[in-house]
């Protein structure tokens, strides 16, 4: 509305324009010099005020057209973006649930030495070799960190997996302790006792991921 009255303003404006040259003329003295004059101004004017009314509203909405087809194609690079690193994130986690489930192992060790270990190499008995035992985190950090997650609204899944992964970042400190301190009884405890506390964490979490890959995949069309 502000855009029609203003282009009418303007037209308003240049006809009073061709109406004072068209009075003034005569009084001038120049009669033939304004005959050949004034035809060339009008058609000027009504040209300037054809594209003042049509012209910038059109450029306009061509404009926002343009401005909104550029927004949309980078929702859709993040939202390719954001399944991604989901699908990455959930190979990882599927490489801990076994690992877990050993580490809640390690306590036992200690209360039969001589049962079959959980050790991965060669260790001296009632000790434990727990490099094989670290827990990879690089994708999950990779998670947390982006602003992606929270730009495409599936930012609901990110508290379960900053929780789990809070737990794994203290597990691997608690493996390097481990190592550090020649095999502490203690440490071990603390280890399988950390473990089976979140054993079964990285299904749901996994779960999860699915169901948010789902959404993305509708945000996308491809659901």
């Amino acid at each position: 509305m502000t855009k029609t009255i203003t282009g009418a303003l303007i037209v308003a404006v240049m006809i009073f324009v061709c109406a004072f040259v068209y009075c003034t003329r005569s009084a001038w003295g120049v009669a033939q010099h304004w005959d050949g004059f004034y035809p060339s101004l009008m058609a000027n004017i009504i040209g300037v005020s054809i594209g003042a009314v049509i012209g910038i509203p059109v450029g306009i909405a061509i404009n926002h057209h343009m401005i909104a087809l550029a927004e949309r194609r980078s929702f859709q690079s993040e939202l390719s973006g954001v399944k991604t690193l989901m699908l990455q994130l959930d190979v990882e986690l599927k490489s801990h649930p076994l690992k877990l489930q050993r580490m809640t192992g390690f306590a036992q060790l200690y209360n039969n030495p001589q049962a079959p270990t959980v050790q991965t190499g060669a260790a001296p008995v009632g000790t434990i070799d727990v490099q094989g035992f670290f827990l990879q985190d690089s994708i999950g950090r990779q998670f947390l960190s982006s602003s992606e997650i929270a730009r495409v609204g599936e930012q609901s899944v990110v508290p379960r997996v900053s929780s789990y992964y809070w737990s794994v970042e203290n597990l691997n400190k608690l493996l390097q302790l481990y190592m550090q301190t020649a095999g502490s009884q203690d440490v071990a405890k603390n280890i399988a006792v950390m473990a089976a506390t979140v054993v079964n964490t990285p299904n749901e979490v996994g779960y999860e991921l699915e169901e948010a890959i789902k959404r993305v995949d509708a945000k996308r069309g491809l659901g």
